[in-house]
């Protein structure tokens, strides 16, 4: 297949993807800037393959720390945020150790959003969630020593995979291979989904058991049909479904779900799934039983070198920063699991919006702090539009993807300000209520 540039769209399954522009089987509406893929495609498309990236300047952001550069370990300053960060990546070739970290590059100048390259869906209406409206928004990472690394999160958006029952959810991939698993995966998902609903009568689908099911045989097609070496590479998952008005969630990984709530016009976060990390004293001790070892990189004492990581007893490999994930079987023989952690959450009248996210995100923003740029991006940008008038607004009226960027650039700049490299950052912003505007939110 030829590549010439990249380009991203979601596609009839509801999922936001790369895809190369070629004049063999992917036709461009040539009046609008979505592209469209025949369902024989679907494989062809599942690996970006080698494209041409766009060659830009890119302005390198200067540290901000004045913590002592650690020569004994001289990518740690760099790594240390990033979900894997093995110790023997000095031993591989340049290229696969520039893209071994996490495939972080951001295309931005940390003073303005000149030339920043966002990854969209436009907001849509959502038929099938009656009164809901949603949008996901992407922005790739940095890493210094690599300008051509890929944007390794995938997130899905699906208002209906059958009898009226909506998917969505975010992954992370990691490693060296991580955006091959993370899009593997949701394409996986996706068709799991719509099969085991369309199996199902209609009215009696069981949220939790649809999660499990699903996700247990996409990990199988993963491992079985995908030809991808998971040795070292892997992904996230935060997935979620609403059936009769329950939100149910699946959680593998540090990826997370917040429910934003109002309350006396008051913002409340609440998060509906845990991350999971090897410092968590039940994730330790599965893993040490397996022979496993939880530390975080080695630095000089009172320098930040970052999370617990997961390490084999004996060699400093593979260095990931979660306890639960989707493939990395080296981590796996070393008790990092890829079982779901299901919670159920009634969808009340207080609550206004759901927000999936990357650890990109979180890692410099606190549940409450992501709601609150969230509301105020939002009543800012409807001030601004409706010209000072408060009102009651539905929720398809509601500048989604305005609010989806705000929060991706407040995560970005506290990147910027912390580390040296920046992580992917992706949300899927989900919401089930009209803004009541009457009165403004105290953010």
């Amino acid at each position: 297949m030829q590549h010439a540039v990249k380009r991203l769209t979601m596609d009839r399954h509801g999922l936001t993807r790369l895809f190369p522009y070629s004049k063999n089987g992917i036709n461009r509406d040539e009046t609008s800037s979505n592209i469209r893929t025949d369902d024989n495609m679907k494989d062809e498309c599942s690996f970006f393959g080698d494209w041409l990236d766009d060659k830009e300047d890119l302005p390198t952001p200067s540290r901000k720390t004045e913590e002592p550069v650690n020569h004994k370990y001289p990518g740690m300053n760099l790594s240390r945020r990033l979900s894997v960060a093995s110790l023997f990546a000095k031993h591989l070739d340049s290229t696969a150790e520039n893209e071994k970290a996490r495939n972080s590059v951001i295309r931005e100048s940390k003073k303005t959003d000149a030339g920043t390259k966002y990854e969209q869906n436009t907001w849509i209406k959502s038929g099938a969630c009656a009164g809901f409206s949603f949008g996901s928004l992407s922005r790739i990472g940095y890493f210094p020593s690599n300008s051509a690394k890929r944007n390794q999160d995938s997130m899905i958006s699906l208002e209906n995979c059958g009898q009226n029952i909506p998917l969505f959810g975010v992954l992370d991939g990691h490693g060296i291979n991580g955006g091959h698993v993370s899009v593997f995966m949701a394409i996986a998902i996706i068709d799991c989904a719509e099969k085991y609903i369309w199996k199902e009568p209609e009215g009696q689908v069981n949220g939790s058991d649809m999660l499990k099911t699903v996700i247990s045989h996409a990990v199988v097609m993963l491992t079985a049909n995908s030809g991808i070496d998971l040795s070292f590479s892997g992904t996230t998952l935060t997935l979620s479904t609403i059936v009769d008005n329950i939100l149910y969630t699946a959680n593998i990984g540090d990826s997370r779900l917040v429910a934003v709530k109002i309350a006396d016009s008051i913002v409340v976060a609440e998060a509906l799934s845990r991350d999971h990390k090897p410092g968590i004293s039940t994730e330790m001790i599965r893993i040490e039983n397996r022979g496993g070892r939880v530390a975080p990189l080695p630095g000089p004492v009172g320098v930040d070198t970052g999370p617990m990581r997961v390490w084999l007893m004996d060699l400093d490999i593979p260095g990931i920063s979660m306890s639960r994930s989707i493939g990395d079987t080296i981590a796996q023989r070393v008790g990092v699991v890829d079982i779901p952690e299901i919670t159920e959450y009634a969808i009340t009248e207080n609550v206004l919006m759901f927000l999936w996210a990357t650890d990109g995100i979180w890692e410099f923003l606190s549940n409450l702090e992501a709601a609150k740029i969230c509301i105020k991006t939002m009543e800012e940008l409807l001030l601004k539009d409706c010209h000072g008038e408060h009102g009651f607004f539905p929720t398809e009226k509601l500048p989604i993807g305005s609010v989806a960027e705000g929060l991706i650039r407040e995560s970005t700049n506290r990147w910027v300000l912390e580390e040296d490299a920046i992580d992917d950052c992706s949300t899927v912003i989900l919401v089930v209520k009209p803004f009541d505007f009457t009165n403004a939110v105290i953010t």
